[in-house]
């Protein structure tokens, strides 16, 4: 017979091994501000949460005269504020036991979480978009801060997105995210900075065999405007595979770009594909020092089946975006107002503020036919504003591309320091 406490409770109640915890937990360092609500039937008592995983809760109840006999495998409903983070979730108790300390005694359970039942669609329920599958390869880095509750920093990758949310993988143990968990996620988008996305887990499950973790987030909020734009800036532009139409059937609308004609889309990628893996290092002084820069960008305009590439150097500690060489041999305006127009948005979205142009660039048909650089000079630098305010980009280029720029209410355009220019602004 198994022993009990004077108020009924089993002294030691253990699950079968078949019922052992799927991970490792995350342990809690400040238990008062993981509090849950347990409800019994028409019962409910507080508790204070001491660890878990997305599989799994261990709680700690005050033991009283009116709690009741919990039986492994009884169904509880749990009411859970983590730091501020609210959620509900259902559960199945795997196991109690009583604990005695000096400050009174307890009962500790082990909760075995149930899948939420928003995760299992039905086979007739369709999306409202379609997944954009990505390259884990090169697709961008998502960081959850420990600034956020979490004792240490958490790294993962995208594996898809569409409007509705984003699908990712994460290597290590713990993982501290709970179903109906929401966050704050910090998105590196390769080449195209940071935005943040507000996001509420929707499922965690482990990979087989990579034993690796899945973790299903649905977007609440998109963050700022420039978010979502950075994330539409970055689909279009940053990936060659996919057009405009891949990208709109996946609920982005692209209205900001819609201006932009496909055939003269400039995409800006990394020239050295050696793009750092979430997974090379835990050590998050060490991947943001990888992240803050890329040593060298592609610019890459194709028409009538060639290719025109800009190759640069993105120095953002120096506020410099270096163009090392440019491999364009036709003399196009509409090329070459795409190419400029790309590497100044480039430009002001990343608060840069030089452009600056080697030898072999300072030689090319691209750079002599559209800037007014005295034959004299081999290596040149501008300044952004310059290149936009005064008369350096030759007019009929600079017609064009700052008329559109102005439409771009996310940009904030020096004025034309010509009087003939300052006629032209739009």
């Amino acid at each position: 017979m198994e022993a009990t406490s004077s108020f009924g409770q089993k002294e030691e109640n253990s699950s079968s091994p078949a019922d052992l915890r799927q991970d490792a937990r995350f342990k809690v360092n400040n238990p008062g501000a993981y509090l849950v609500n347990v409800t019994m039937g028409h019962k409910t008592f507080e508790a204070i949460c001491t660890d878990y995983s997305p599989f799994g809760l261990g709680l700690r109840i005050e033991l009283a005269p009116d709690l009741p006999l919990f039986s492994i495998g009884e169904s509880i409903d749990l009411q859970c504020n983590f730091s501020g983070s609210k959620f509900n979730a259902r559960g199945a108790v795997a196991n109690t036991r009583v604990e005695r300390t000096e400050t009174g005694d307890f009962v500790r359970l082990g909760i075995a979480l149930s899948r939420s039942a928003e995760v299992v669609r039905p086979a007739h329920v369709k999306r409202r978009t379609a997944r954009i599958q990505m390259n884990e390869g090169v697709s961008p880095l998502i960081i959850v801060s420990d600034e956020l509750r979490f004792g240490e920093t958490v790294f993962a990758k995208m594996t898809d997105i569409s409007q509705g949310g984003m699908r990712l993988v994460i290597d290590r143990h713990p993982l501290p995210f709970l179903e109906k968990q929401r966050h704050w996620f910090e998105i590196i988008l390769p080449i195209f900075g940071k935005c943040r996305a507000y996001c509420r887990i929707a499922y965690v499950r482990r990979e087989e065999p990579t034993h690796r973790y899945i973790v299903g987030c649905e977007f609440i909020d998109g963050g700022e405007e420039q978010d979502l734009r950075a994330l539409e800036d970055w689909l279009f532009f940053g990936n060659v595979w996919l057009t405009r139409s891949d990208i709109q059937a996946a609920g982005f609308s692209l209205l900001h770009i819609d201006h932009v004609d496909e055939k003269f889309r400039v995409l800006v990628s990394a020239a050295d594909p050696a793009y750092p893996s979430a997974f090379q290092s835990n050590e998050s002084d060490e991947l943001a020092q990888h992240v803050s820069h890329a040593e060298a960008i592609e610019f890459s305009l194709s028409k009538d089946a060639q290719t025109h590439r800009l190759v640069a150097s993105f120095v953002p500690e120096q506020q410099q975006l270096v163009l090392k060489s440019a491999d364009i041999e036709l003399e196009s305006q509409e090329l070459f107002q795409a190419l400029w127009k790309s590497l100044l948005i480039f430009a002001l979205h990343n608060r840069l503020r030089f452009l600056k142009f080697e030898i072999s660039a300072c030689d090319s048909v691209f750079v002599r036919s559209s800037l007014k650089i005295a034959a004299a000079k081999k290596e040149t630098e501008f300044s952004v504003e310059n290149i936009l305010a005064s008369d350096t980009l030759i007019f009929s280029y600079w017609k064009k591309i700052y008329g559109d720029l102005k439409k771009k209410k996310d940009l904030s355009l020096p004025a034309p320091t010509s009087f003939i220019r300052r006629l032209f602004q739009f």
